[in-house]
């Protein structure tokens, strides 16, 4: 191989580690998580918490070709950046691929979460066993850029059937919920579990919150790291990072950690 030959193979072999891999170290990551999502993931003193940070930050370490910061935003706002194009990857979803095109792929489940709705006594004096269905009239809470209601209750919420009350957090919904502007809230039951223990501490009366019942169990849904759509020059290390995330995540539901996570965060 002659000497000029020799040079252009070294000068396209050193352009490609640049753009695959950091000159040092590990290769910076920044994802984004949701603010308001207790137990899950939220902010406390501008801190990152929760059971999905904590998975999350023990995944990311076994992944040791990168460094991951967690920046928390609004759930919606963080939906926004993702869809402009201006991130990485966001956690929790939910599988949406119709209704959020711009995520893809999403990452191996990382846990189920049970989807409730918690109702005022008053609504549950009748049977209401189908959701949305036997919800029709009433005014329903959830969080801003939520989904987890589902699609035939937004349609109803579209023809007017249902009242939609949005709230930026779980605790601001439950609130709602406890001044009567809703007559249910619907959100993770851990979610809600963990705001009624909270609320019990800042002194809101125990009969008025053990009053509010699970009205109904409206579906069990999986949560994942979901990454932007499409090729980014930005990311050219995405296929090998889902690759190592998803590897660590296996490997954590093999050893029961992420059962043992969950239960010492409530410990």
């Amino acid at each position: 191989m002659g000497r000029t030959a020799f040079q252009a193979i070294l000068i396209c072999l050193l352009g490609w580690l640049l753009v695959t891999q950091p000159l040092w170290g590990k290769q910076k990551v920044t994802i984004f998580g949701d603010d308001g999502y207790v137990p899950y993931s939220y902010l406390e003193d501008n801190v990152a918490k929760g059971i999905y940070v904590h998975i999350l930050r023990e995944a990311f370490q076994r992944m040791t070709d990168y460094q991951v910061k967690i920046e928390m935003l609004p759930w919606k706002r963080g939906l926004k950046e993702i869809e402009l194009g201006h991130g990485f990857a966001i956690f929790p979803p939910y599988f949406w691929p119709k209704k959020r095109p711009y995520i893809e792929p999403y990452s191996e489940p990382i846990f189920q979460e049970k989807v409730v709705a918690i109702c005022q006594p008053k609504v549950l004096q009748r049977p209401r066993a189908i959701w949305p269905d036997d919800f029709i009239g009433l005014t329903i809470g959830t969080n801003l850029g939520y989904l987890t209601p589902g699609p035939r209750f937004f349609e109803a919420v579209k023809q007017s059937k249902i009242k939609l009350v949005e709230s930026k957090d779980t605790n601001i919904g439950m609130k709602m919920l406890l001044l009567n502007r809703t007559d249910c809230y619907v959100n993770s039951f851990m979610s809600i579990r963990w705001v009624v223990g909270h609320l019990k501490r800042e002194g809101y009366p125990e009969d008025r919150l053990s009053a509010l019942k699970i009205g109904i169990v409206i579906s069990q849904k999986w949560a994942y790291l979901g990454f932007r759509a499409g090729e980014n020059p930005k990311y050219p290390f995405k296929s090998d990072f889902i690759l190592k995330f998803n590897q660590a995540i296996r490997s954590m539901k093999r050893e029961g950690r992420i059962e043992e996570i969950v239960n010492e965060f409530f410990e």
